[in-house]
């Protein structure tokens, strides 16, 4: 009786400590935001991708609220057809650029592409190539202008 006791605590122990383990996991701060077919997730300052050495240079980075990234899909639905913005997931970055404002990084790709992209709610999804699937855009918070437009070449 003992043993079975001691084996149901084992197991007890070991499932919950499983479970804390990945709640520590930094990509777990991660938001998620979905409104209608708008489908983002908002990444936090101290998120960092080896690949991608352009957020690991950036000096000051911050986490975008909820209402940085509706104010940018505001703009971004302003400028582009919505029915074209519909087709795309989005990744948030928030960074401070050398004059103290307060940039959104805003990665974009085709949603029917997700396949292909399993984990982009936990990592930047940085392809090569891929035309206009994929496309990165800028977001100044304070003056609401859309700039420095990215669009990935044909392979």
């Amino acid at each position: 009786m003992k043993l079975i006791i001691t084996t149901i605590a084992s197991f007890i122990y070991l499932l919950s400590s499983t479970a804390f383990g990945q709640e520590t996991q930094t990509n777990n701060h991660i938001k998620h935001y979905k409104k209608g077919n708008t489908n983002c997730v908002i990444f936090p300052s101290n998120y960092i991708e080896e690949s991608y050495t352009f957020l690991n240079t950036t000096n000051q980075r911050f986490t975008p609220t909820i209402d940085e990234v509706k104010k940018a899909e505001a703009y971004l639905e302003e400028k582009f057809y919505l029915e074209y913005l519909l087709k795309y997931r989005r990744q948030y970055f928030g960074y401070i650029d050398e004059q103290g404002n307060k940039i959104l990084y805003i990665n974009c790709f085709w949603s029917e592409n997700s396949f292909h992209h399993k984990e982009w709610k936990e990592t930047i999804v940085v392809v090569n190539d891929g035309g206009d699937h994929y496309w990165q855009i800028k977001f100044n918070l304070k003056t609401g202008v859309l700039f420095d437009l990215s669009i990935n070449g044909e392979g």
